[in-house]
């Protein structure tokens, strides 16, 4: 039984996410119109509020995320599952694009 309301897409897109005064980097693995999984190393505290940056074509994106879970496969974290908090339409019509890809 599959618990996920919006499809998953496979994208590696390279992201940058700002917590509080510092800025990281990560990878978009999969995302939807209402969240993502990123690929990053560094530990994120739950529910935490932070804000990821996307290039699409000539506009940086800026969207508002939360923080739903952490993944810790092998004894270090690997990526966090965030919901989107507000979602611009300039992400939503890139989704279109991956899904046609």
């Amino acid at each position: 039984m599959d618990k996920r309301s919006f499809e998953r897409i496979s994208v590696g897109e390279e992201i940058r996410i700002s917590h509080g005064n510092l800025i990281f980097s990560g990878t978009i693995l999969n995302l939807s119109e209402k969240g993502m999984f990123i690929g990053t190393k560094k530990r994120f505290p739950l529910n935490a509020i932070s804000l990821i940056m996307m290039r699409l074509k000539d506009k940086l994106l800026k969207i508002p995320i939360k923080i739903k879970r952490a993944t810790k496969p092998s004894g270090y974290y690997d990526g966090i599952g965030v919901e989107l908090l507000d979602t611009p339409q300039d992400y939503l019509d890139f989704i279109k694009i991956w899904k046609k890809s």
